[in-house]
């Protein structure tokens, strides 16, 4: 006989703490039968077993129940656990032999109590045929002899042997006809449930038989009296727990055999622990892991007997410390964007709970359980409101017994990123100088601090400022050079990676004066010939664009030149005469003067004496018409006569002057009283000759003696162009000295003698 039971043993938290049955208090227990106190033979009989136990709320008891017949409890009808608050057993075909006392006994855990007993009387007559079995009660595997009696019918009779199981009759054995009474059988019983049997007969002409004898019902026991497999702890075991395997039987009390059983507990299909021929008990106790997880069998044999008890054991892994993480960096999220949180353990035995809480205390947000190693709590569009700290907990369960670990807090701050700065000038200035100090003002007005400025000069950063609001910030620039100008942006950050603004650029003009120009000819030499072009450089080392460079020949100007870009301005000019050579460069802010170049010509051909001779030539006719005016003092001349007293032994003195009409007119930038001579020359400008004859005064006593002089002075005038780098005139003069003695006792030189000197700076 193999019998397989499947045990599911349930407690809670509480029971695992201590024993699983501590705290049970057993009030009452009655044992009835039905029909009460009397029944007739061959009727059935069914005994019921109630109970009433007290028991901590939600605790679930195995009950044991006994049924015993005899006044000492001599007999074991049977043996059943249950967790109901009842049981009962069936007698099938009762006969007189069933009558007695009937006890009921309650084991619940360590705590035992039994009923009061009950008597049961079976009367009245058994019908024929009647069938008697002898034992009553059995061990499973025994033998019986079934004995079928029909002593009121006549012989020869053919006695037949049933068995009933499950509404049937089968037929066992079928004995031939015999002279005899009776007939006997002898079978082994092979299972519990092969509990009721019956015979009929059949007489001389084989054509009638007998109806079924009454229902013989026997006590089949199992010859273990008690069965038991524990694995301990009852409510759930963890890895490292102490498990403990424990398989028991009790003997039957019929076994008067002295074969011992046999108990082995079995993993699987391997033997790990075995007793054989001994003690009634297999123990094995270990640290319990991962690999321990399986179905365990308990297993009992005796005789021809074998009964195993099966367990499914499963060691759960606790949850190891959870941690909490976000995909955001340094818990910072942007308003708007999708928040993860993800709760997730090392190891622990599925199904997890993951539980997600916001706050201390912590305000529950989510709850999922899941057979994965972590868990997600998703927040489509985070908001400032959702800023705070955050922690999870994650517990798994072997049966009731949970094991919860909870995760550090982590904060997530929901920042506002920064909106597009501003930069504008602290003053309404956007032209600098260098030594000037320039102050930006920038300014984010979104964002949430701390906030972090910085300032861009063409893309080059030049320092930051940090701020803890949103109030704008000025950066203070020092002008050194002009590379302290150009277009300055500001970029505004705060702790929000990635999204950083940029402002838009703001240009700073930096500017600088002109330095003293360089004026050089291009073959670095300043002697040519009368006629030759060269090439004339003026260049500054300094200066803020564009320069203007204008060329002077002497004081005129001759040509201006405009450069936008970094270089020298090239002049070509025609050396015509001599003459120095002077260059300006001015900006917006100043201007300077070059040095002078002097041009010496190298040799003087026959035509430049004909661009002379027309002057020298006008400068002696000049001088012979002013002796004669002095000679004829009364022709063609105007006199004037300015006559000066000396008082007090002083000498008197007069003075005439006598000015020559060549020409008269008026320049707009000279006095309208005054005479000029034109003369007609080669040059461009017009030429202005003023002559002029002067007493000279002697050392003395007075003199009626003159001294006549003729003063030619030609200036050069150029009103349409500003003024030159030189404050000198440029003058052309022409002395033509006409001498009187200062002594009359003194020798004269010979009247209308014409001493000239002509001095040409050109």
């Amino acid at each position: 006989m193999v019998l397989t039971l499947l045990l599911s043993e349930v407690c809670n938290l509480d029971v695992c703490k201590a024993d699983s049955q501590q705290g049970v208090t057993i009030n009452d227990v009655q044992i009835k039968s039905d029909p009460e106190n009397s029944a007739k033979a061959g009727s059935s009989i069914i005994l019921t077993c109630s109970v009433n136990i007290i028991a901590p709320s939600g605790l679930a008891s195995q009950i044991s129940y006994f049924f015993y017949k005899g006044s000492n409890k001599d007999f074991l009808l049977k043996n059943t656990m249950s967790a109901q608050q009842s049981s009962h057993v069936t007698i099938q075909s009762a006969r007189a032999s069933h009558t007695g006392y009937y006890f009921c006994v309650v084991e619940v855990g360590n705590k035992m109590a039994e009923s009061e007993p009950s008597y049961l009387t079976v009367a009245g007559e058994l019908q024929t045929p009647r069938l008697t079995i002898h034992p009553m009660e059995v061990i499973a595997g025994n033998r019986i002899e079934l004995h079928c009696d029909a002593t009121e019918e006549l012989p020869p009779l053919e006695f037949i042997f049933y068995k009933y199981k499950n509404g049937q009759y089968s037929r066992l054995r079928d004995i031939e006809k015999t002279n005899k009474s009776f007939a006997t059988h002898s079978l082994k019983v092979a299972e519990e449930t092969d509990l009721a049997y019956s015979c009929t007969t059949q007489g001389k002409d084989s054509k009638t038989s007998s109806n079924y004898s009454a229902l013989v019902n026997i006590t089949v026991q199992d010859p273990f009296s008690r069965h038991l497999f524990t694995i301990e702890p009852q409510c759930g075991i963890f890895e490292g727990d102490e498990m403990t395997i424990n398989c028991t039987v009790l003997m039957s009390s019929l076994i008067i055999s002295d074969i011992k059983p046999e108990l082995t507990i079995v993993k699987g299909t391997i033997p790990i622990k075995t007793e054989a021929h001994g003690p009634l008990e297999a123990k094995l106790s270990k640290n319990a892991t991962v690999n321990d997880t399986g179905v365990y069998r308990c297993n009992a044999r005796w005789d021809q007997t074998f009964e195993t008890i099966e367990q499914q054991v499963i060691v759960a892994v606790p949850v190891s410390k959870p941690i909490l993480k976000s995909a955001a960096s340094l818990g910072i999220v942007v308003q708007g964007d999708h928040l993860r949180l993800t709760c997730a353990v090392s190891r622990g035995s599925w199904p997890i709970t993951y539980k997600f809480f916001k706050g201390i205390p912590g305000k529950l947000l989510h709850q999922l359980t899941v057979n994965a190693t972590e868990a997600n709590y998703d927040i489509p569009s985070a908001n400032t409101t959702q800023s705070g700290k955050y922690a999870c907990h994650a517990s798994n369960s072997a049966s009731k017994r949970i094991r919860t670990e909870r995760s550090l807090y982590i904060n997530i701050t929901v920042k506002v990123p920064v909106s597009k700065p501003k930069i504008k000038l602290v003053t309404s200035k956007t032209t600098y100088e260098i030594g000037k100090r320039i102050s930006l003002q920038c300014q984010s007005t979104n964002g949430t601090p701390p906030m972090t400025y910085l300032l861009f000069l063409n893309q080059r950063f030049i320092y930051s400022v940090k701020t803890s609001n949103r109030e704008p910030v000025v950066f203070n620039v020092l002008i050194n050079n002009t590379e302290d100008g150009g277009v300055y942006k500001c970029k505004a950050e705060n702790e929000i990676s990635n999204l950083s603004k940029y402002s838009e650029g703001f240009s700073v003009l930096i500017t600088v004066p002109v330095s003293t120009p360089l004026l050089f000819p291009l073959l670095n030499s300043t002697k040519v010939n009368l006629g030759e072009t060269v090439t004339l450089h003026c260049i500054t080392s300094t200066g803020t664009l564009p320069i203007n460079y204008t060329l002077y020949r002497s004081h005129s100007r001759l040509t201006a030149i405009s450069t936008p870009k970094a270089g020298p301005a090239v002049f070509h000019v025609t050396i015509t005469e001599h003459s120095g050579y002077t260059c300006k460069a001015e900006n917006q802010i100043s201007s300077q003067c070059s040095n002078r170049i002097e041009f010496h010509i190298l040799s003087t051909t026959s035509f430049e004496w004909l661009y002379y001779t027309p002057i020298i030539l006008l400068l002696l006719l000049l001088g012979t018409l002013l002796a004669f005016y002095i000679k004829d003092k009364n022709q063609n001349s105007e006199r004037y006569i300015t006559q000066k007293q000396r008082n007090q032994g002083s000498v008197k003195e007069n003075t005439m002057i006598f000015y020559s009409k060549v020409s008269k007119m008026t320049h707009p930038r000279l006095s309208q009283t005054d005479s000029y001579a034109l003369i007609e020359g080669t040059y461009e400008e017009k030429d202005y000759v003023n002559i002029s004859a002067s007493k000279g005064t002697g050392n003395g006593s007075e003199s009626d003696g003159e001294e006549k002089y003729i003063n030619i002075s030609k200036q050069n005038y150029d009103t349409s162009v500003d003024s030159s780098c030189s404050n000198e005139d440029e003058v052309v003069y022409t002395q033509l000295n006409l001498a009187s003695p200062k002594n009359e006792n003194a020798s004269r030189q010979e009247e209308g003698t014409v001493y000239a000197t002509i001095n040409l700076n050109k």
